[in-house]
């Protein structure tokens, strides 16, 4: 007996391989920015992988975006605007680095940290429980 998939419960199971994949991508960036502002590496250094990481979310955010409005998701808007004001508010940070605004680069990573821990469990968790019963 051949079984059938549709094509909406292959997009769900690649949605949630492929931002599995991303999650622990952006764990990595992460750690790698922490470990530069623990360490006391240069400024320009922290400014670098700060803004390889604002690039990263931004594609993975993008992805994320995509597919949730694809599947007519229920919190697309106010999980999409929690991105926004994210992605700002990391602009904002390497800006005022760049303009020497912000010297404590460990009050920025920490910011990071626990907005990622946060959204999380106010968005992510819901999507990736919503997208699983589309795979189902």
């Amino acid at each position: 007996m051949e079984i059938e998939i549709l094509p909406t419960k292959v997009f769900a199971l690649d949605f949630l391989a492929n931002i599995t994949a991303q999650h622990s991508e952006l764990e990595l960036k992460l750690t790698k920015l922490k470990s530069l502002s623990l360490y006391g590496s240069e400024t320009r250094q922290y400014l670098f992988q700060l803004n390889v990481l604002i690039g990263y979310v931004s594609a993975h955010f993008a992805t994320e975006e995509k597919l949730m409005q694809n599947f007519d998701y229920q919190m697309f808007l106010k999980h999409k605007q929690n991105h926004s004001d994210f992605l700002n508010k990391l602009t904002n940070f390497s800006n005022d680095i760049v303009e020497g605004k912000m010297t404590n680069l460990n009050t920025v990573t920490t910011f990071i940290e626990f907005w990622f821990e946060k959204h999380d469990l106010d968005f992510d968790i819901a999507l990736e429980s919503f997208m699983t019963k589309v795979a189902v």
